[in-house]
């Protein structure tokens, strides 16, 4: 495989991102100890950084130099997002103050802050390792510690790595003011990476360490903000929500709905976390910690994939920040029409309400049959009640059977005697002769599938829902129900729906044919 220059560089910088990075979002900020609030200078220096001035290592620095106070600032956790100016790169304060316009918040009239943003997740296709990365590593403890960090090796193995002590003979010449030129250090690998092993680890050294990397709608720049995270929990929980997207999404991250409005956004929760107080003892309590919303309704993508059988077309990816509504309001409309069908499938099917029971029998040449294979054929054959007059030929089912036993012996048969009953009893005040030639009508349509059928129709009146919508939706969903070739499924996804309440289960059914149909 052919590599240039900057790939072989990059190859080589083990940790770099693939990207430049051109600001950060801390996830909380810094507090002063007592010890150092008591000294005039110290307070004026943590001042500075709460300001933007300098940054927060920077007066950090200082006042341990100037005061001999050993560890002045210590992390405190908020529940707002902070941009310094100093963390802005070249943008500085310009970008720190127009983010802070585009976004920043006022909770019940107190200061502005930065609570809740949009992102943007750069073209990275399936890698995801490119837009967050989790890792054990080594940060702060003075020059003199070394830092290590995770990797993953080429075996898939997570082994330490760090980079090579300077040789004490070049520190001499150096000092000498002799010029040396060196490639750079390369990382070597420690060993393997294993927590329960590690002396960093258990002097609270080596902690986990997460980025997440992105765009902001609004914000100029080719580079990408970085937002660290010290919380496993947290980090895997966005993971798991960037991967449910990625597979939803038919293996590519999309950043915005049809209408023009961003996917993702950055936010907080409270949860239950251990961190360290001013003495950098180890507490539990709750903490907010940073999460993803999804500004998308997950079911319908889903409805709309499985619907086509292909991707959709109106959530093509849009690049960067040219994302116009109107331009994705046409794929939308693509979509749309692509989705919505007559009402009628061509074989005169049609369920409304109380006609829901009443069915009409499928044209012999519908399509819809699915095709089922010989066993199923046979299967379907042997179901299907037919009553036979005393010299073999059709005949009416009361030429002589009893109606009764004619349909409990094909439910013990199919094993839906439960569902009969429930069915008669609901539909038909309990009076089976009065339910026989509903029963008689569906048997012959549904076959094998009956039991199915009845409870799909049992759920719909147990949830309250409206059989006629229901129908309509499934229809759009799955295709006309001709001979129940899929009503399994349609079950089982209307018992999914049904899982957070029937105003749920309509409001999604409702949403599914309103854009159909739009």
């Amino acid at each position: 495989m052919s590599r240039n220059f900057f790939e072989a560089r990059m190859a080589q910088r083990s940790g770099d991102s693939a990207f430049p990075i051109s600001g950060k979002i801390r996830v909380g900020t810094k507090a002063i100890s007592k010890k150092a609030a008591a000294i005039p200078g110290a307070a004026k220096l943590f001042q500075d950084a709460l300001d933007g001035k300098v940054s927060f290592q920077a007066a950090e620095k200082q006042i341990s130099e100037q005061f001999q106070v050993r560890n002045p600032f210590y992390p405190r956790n908020t529940q707002e997002f902070h941009a310094h100016a100093w963390d802005m790169g070249a943008g500085g304060k310009a970008i720190s103050d127009k983010l802070m316009a585009l976004y920043g918040e006022s909770v019940n009239g107190g200061p502005v802050k930065l609570y809740r943003f949009p992102i943007v997740f750069p073209d990275v296709g399936g890698d995801v390792d490119a837009i967050i990365e989790g890792r054990m590593a080594v940060q702060g403890g003075g020059p003199n510690i070394v830092r290590y960090w995770s990797e993953f090796n080429e075996h898939g193995l997570q082994v330490c790595r760090h980079l090579p002590e300077v040789k004490k003979s070049d520190m001499a010449q150096r000092r000498a003011g002799k010029p040396i030129r060196h490639p750079e250090r390369q990382a070597v690998t420690r060993g393997y990476c294993v927590p329960q092993k590690c002396n960093e680890f258990a002097m609270g050294m080596c902690r986990f360490s997460g980025k997440i990397r992105f765009y902001i709608p609004g914000i100029p720049g080719a580079g990408l903000f970085e937002l660290h995270t010290g919380s496993t929990p947290a980090a895997t929980e966005i993971y798991q929500r960037i991967m449910q997207a990625l597979r939803a999404l038919n293996g590519k991250l999309r950043n915005y709905t049809p209408d023009g409005r961003p996917i993702f956004w950055l936010t907080k929760k409270k949860a239950v976390r251990q961190y360290f107080d001013e003495e950098g003892n180890p507490k539990k309590g709750e903490q907010w910690v940073p999460e993803i919303e999804m500004e998308i309704e997950m079911p319908r993508v889903i409805m709309l994939q499985e619907m086509r059988g292909e991707e959709p077309q109106g959530l093509k990816p849009v690049a960067g920040l040219a994302a116009t509504p109107s331009a994705w309001n046409q794929q939308s409309q693509e979509v749309n029409r692509a989705t919505s069908e007559a009402d009628d499938d061509g074989t005169g099917e049609q369920f409304h309400g109380g006609d829901f029971e009443h069915l009409r029998e499928r044209a012999p040449d519908d399509e819809d049959a699915c095709k089922p294979a010989a066993v199923e054929d046979a299967k379907v054959r042997e179901a299907t009640p037919v009553a036979k007059s005393g010299d073999g030929a059709s005949a009416s089912p009361a030429g002589g059977q009893d109606t009764i036993s004619q349909m409990q012996s094909h439910a013990e048969r199919l094993g839906y005697v439960e569902e009969l009953g429930r069915w008669v009893q609901v539909k038909h005040g309990g009076d089976f002769a009065a339910a026989h030639k509903a029963w008689m009508s569906l048997s012959e349509r549904f076959s094998a599938r009956l039991k199915d059928y009845l409870s799909l129709s049992l759920l719909i009146h147990d949830q309250g829902l409206n059989s006629d919508l229901v129908m309509k939706y499934l229809k759009l969903r799955y295709g006309p129900v001709g001979a129940g070739a899929k009503l399994a499924e349609m079950l089982a996804h209307v018992k999914d729906l049904c899982n957070d309440g029937a105003s749920v289960a309509t409001s999604v059914m409702e949403e599914l044919l309103d854009d159909a149909t739009a």
